[in-house]
């Protein structure tokens, strides 16, 4: 058993109850002092570009020391994207809302990740880079502390508070146990022989809940922004929610915070910006919040992203979830219920009789006018049309890079034969 932090520095905070509300505001623009830090990387030779100056924003923020600040600046070259949270129209046309909100209640969340927060480039770079933890996993050695700063105001917090914080209960598993096997989970929601951390695609999961939920998890507590492969933490999550066990979800998150300050590498946009917004309302910072520039982009894990990782697809006006090689029409929800284990691996579905999702072009009924889509159906045809149009492009434009590349090759054996084979001939 490992020795527990024991000195935690007190602190007085606004009462929870009014200051967690996100914020629905648009940031504002705001002059601050700024410290520029250049650096050039010199060309090799002339057909080298030189790379682009680095400008960084210090802000106003007072670095404790220089690791703090090279931390920052670190932090500061990786850049910053918008947290994607819940999207509750694409929960509802993949009729899965009700099966989110209950994987989510058995583990204590309610409504966490589902409340979309701002992302702000100030307050993460300032709480990643000051960011300095010592959590313990073993039963009885206590929740060590974490140590941040926000606005040059430092603050001491336990487990406890984060989880306070955030809405979230205490108790249960802070790490993913090295004896837990994720084959038999794995098994169950995909039906592969067994797990492999470096070949296991999300997109296996067969049950379009289960598989929202583990790139939801990646995209938020463990903060990936890549969340194609699905990680032994996200299925150790999925399976404490099936079997409504508790875990902490603090631990993993500051876990995750620590690895990302203590990274060196600058590759990989920061994604987990909106899970710091709610210290800063919660410490009171909601003005200051108003007078700067939230980080624009998606916010949410919607049907136009779902679409472009091939999980729907749109045929002959009905759009078709995507299992594998194998593609159907999403049942209703009360025969896909999460509440039955057996619909755990969706292995039943296709067999069910074929129903339009809410979502899908309705063929006009004969005898009355044509109802008139709703707003969430005509954006979803269009974004769908746009995905396909897309790909037709994509497939055209490595067409025409593989007919180059073929130029290119016969012109470098033209040239090496000093001109004595006739000149080839690109055709656009």
């Amino acid at each position: 058993m490992g020795r527990c932090a024991t000195n935690v520095k007190k602190m007085t905070t606004p009462s929870i109850s009014s200051s967690i509300v996100a914020p629905s505001f648009k940031g504002k623009k705001t002059a601050s002092r700024t410290r520029a830090s250049t650096r050039r990387t010199p060309s090799s030779s002339s057909a080298t570009k030189t790379k682009e100056k680095v400008v960084i924003n210090y802000y106003d923020i007072n670095f404790r020391d220089d690791n703090h600040r090279s931390k920052y600046e670190t932090l500061f070259k990786r850049g910053v994207t918008s947290t994607r949270f819940c999207d509750i129209d694409a929960l509802r046309a993949l009729h899965i809302e009700e099966d989110v909100r209950w994987l989510f209640a058995n583990v204590g969340w309610n409504n966490f990740l589902m409340q979309k927060y701002p992302t702000y480039k100030r307050v993460t770079l300032d709480f990643l880079s000051s960011l300095r933890a010592v959590t313990h996993s073993g039963e009885g050695c206590g929740e060590g502390s974490i140590i941040f700063q926000l606005y040059n105001e430092e603050h001491t917090w336990t487990l406890t508070k984060f989880n306070e914080v955030l809405g979230l209960p205490n108790g249960g598993p802070r790490l993913t146990s090295k004896c837990w096997s994720a084959d038999p989970i794995w098994r169950i929601l995909t039906d592969d022989s067994e797990y492999d951390s470096n070949n296991s695609p999300g997109n296996h999961i067969r049950h379009p809940t289960l598989r929202y939920v583990q790139r939801l998890l990646a995209c938020t507590v463990f903060g990936r922004q890549e969340g194609s492969k699905a990680r032994k933490d996200e299925l150790f999550m999925l399976d404490r929610m099936l079997h409504a066990q508790p875990i902490d979800t603090s631990a993993f998150l500051i876990k995750q915070m620590r690895d990302l300050a203590n990274k060196s590498t600058t590759s990989g946009a920061i994604v987990l910006g909106g899970l710091i917004t709610p210290f800063s309302l919660y410490l009171g910072h909601r003005e200051r919040l108003e007078k700067e520039e939230s980080i624009e982009g998606i916010d949410a894990l919607d049907i136009p992203a779902c679409a472009l990782m091939n999980w729907i697809v749109k045929k002959d006006g009905t759009t078709l979830w995507c299992i594998k090689d194998n593609e159907d029409v999403l049942p209703p929800a009360d025969t896909m219920s999460l509440r039955v284990e057996e619909n755990w691996s969706f292995g039943k579905a296709r067999p069910l009789a074929r129903v339009s999702t809410p979502h899908a072009t309705l063929d006009p009924p004969h005898t009355s006018e044509a109802r008139p889509s709703t707003p969430i159906e005509t954006k979803l045809n269009y974004l769908l049309t746009s995905v396909g149009d897309i790909k037709i492009e994509q497939k055209e434009i490595k067409e025409q890079l593989s007919s180059m590349s073929t130029f290119l090759g016969t012109l470098s054996n033209w040239i090496q034969s000093g001109g004595f084979l006739n000149p080839p001939c690109f055709s656009p």
